[in-house]
């Protein structure tokens, strides 16, 4: 049998499998989508606290923006707690309290009790997140925020930023927020 035969005669076959191989990563998301607003919002922040956000692309599954914009601030938490969702129709609120560290602004730190915390930060350390249900699933429509990443996560990330000379003055602000955010790293433990 010719190999253009044997291709003809189980076409069908090849077809199923590329197919497959094709569409399969897409209906695993979907598998794995929350069914609750509180599910939607808790998968959101586990992206956020663990470093996604710091990319403005890819992530937003949970959102009904499709990118994020690039932020130059990060909001640093020891944690967070996620309320119960109030439902109304299609439309859903879910209460979120951050454990707030801090904020970084550039490579400058600003540490929640300090005047330079702005008020506009304030607001992010317990939002509410409106959802609203779209195509048979909860998405999140406001806040849209910058980051709200953990202390070892923005550590890892701070210290990938140490390439310009010792001297930069960039670099010692970014070398002294790394020493603050690691005295409070250390003073929790």
């Amino acid at each position: 049998m010719s190999l253009y035969r044997h291709f003809r005669n189980n076409i069908k076959t090849y077809l199923f499998f590329v197919l497959l191989i094709c569409f399969y990563p897409l209906t695993a998301k979907c598998e794995n989508y929350p069914t609750s607003p509180s599910g939607v919002v808790e998968q959101y922040i586990k992206m956020d606290y663990v470093g996604k956000g710091l990319s403005s692309s890819g992530w937003n599954v949970y959102t009904t923006w499709i990118d994020g914009p690039g932020w130059d601030t990060v909001m640093v938490v020891d944690g967070y707690k996620i309320g119960v969702a109030k439902i109304s129709g299609n439309t859903a609120s879910v209460a979120v309290q951050y454990k707030v560290i801090g904020l970084i602004d550039g490579y400058t730190w600003h540490g929640l009790k300090d005047k330079s915390f702005t008020d506009q930060a304030r607001l992010e350390v317990n939002p509410t997140f409106e959802l609203v249900k779209k195509d048979g699933r909860w998405l999140i429509k406001t806040p849209q925020f910058r980051p709200h990443v953990s202390v070892k996560v923005i550590l890892e990330h701070l210290k990938t930023l140490l390439t310009g000379p010792a001297d930069d003055p960039e670099q010692i602000k970014l070398e002294n927020t790394i020493k603050i955010i690691s005295s409070i790293s250390k003073g929790k433990k």
